[in-house]
């Protein structure tokens, strides 16, 4: 039986806690939001790449968020729908592999850059602001005061975070798309564009979100499977 590597603990660490910590009450909805920046920032992006314009961004101190574009055709209404769900997956993926190639500090300079531009240019709530405003301070003292061991934690266990966040969110949003399709966010934004029923494009959203995290866990596994041999 061969030993887990640091790197594979650390993994497999910052998943427990990414798991643990959802379930506390402030704490667990604080760590969302870092998903829902992703998600946020993916419908506004794919809105200014298509000509269109992002009126604001809202995160909530529930955990979620809200993105509010302005699109003049149908084209750019669809795929700024598909972005957010396909953002995060896409951004899971990103961050695996900035792990497992010892690049995870990488993940703290995408936050930082995040959080100031959605600060800068579309977030204007009270909770939105305050919440970007902290996590640029605190990656600013990891960056300035913090170790490089821990800016590696920092990074992974918000690695963790997202990668938990990224496929959870795809499951509630199939399970409301199925029980609840009027309140199903971007699987109903996408039903009134396609005339598709809501439960088919939460499908999409999971089976999207649940291949990203099998290519993400794929990376690591090969080494972790020799531990049951």
């Amino acid at each position: 039986m061969s030993s887990l590597s640091p790197l594979q603990t650390q993994i497999i660490v910052a998943l427990f806690f990414a798991l643990a910590l959802s379930y506390i009450p402030v704490i667990g909805k604080f760590l969302k939001c870092f998903n829902t920046l992703i998600h946020e920032s993916a419908h506004a992006t794919c809105s200014l790449f298509f000509a269109g314009e992002v009126l604001s961004i809202d995160l909530f101190h529930t955990g979620a968020g809200l993105a509010t574009t302005k699109a003049s055709n149908w084209f750019t209404k669809f795929f700024v729908s598909l972005a957010g769900y396909i953002g995060s997956s896409m951004f899971a993926i990103l961050c695996a592999y900035l792990i497992f190639y010892n690049h995870a500090v990488y993940i703290l300079f995408i936050f930082f850059s995040l959080s100031l531009l959605n600060l800068i240019f579309w977030v204007r709530n009270v909770y939105g602001i305050v919440w970007l405003s902290v996590v640029s301070i605190i990656i600013g003292l990891l960056f300035y005061k913090g170790s490089e061991a821990y800016q590696n934690y920092a990074a992974i266990l918000i690695g963790a975070v997202v990668f938990v966040d990224a496929w959870v969110s795809s499951l509630i949003i199939l399970i409301i798309s199925i029980k609840d399709a009027k309140n199903a966010g971007d699987a109903k934004n996408l039903h009134q564009l396609t005339y598709l029923p809501s439960f088919i494009w939460g499908l999409f959203f999971f089976a999207q979100a649940t291949i990203a995290a099998l290519w993400s866990v794929q990376l690591f596994v090969p080494s972790l499977w020799l531990i049951v041999k």
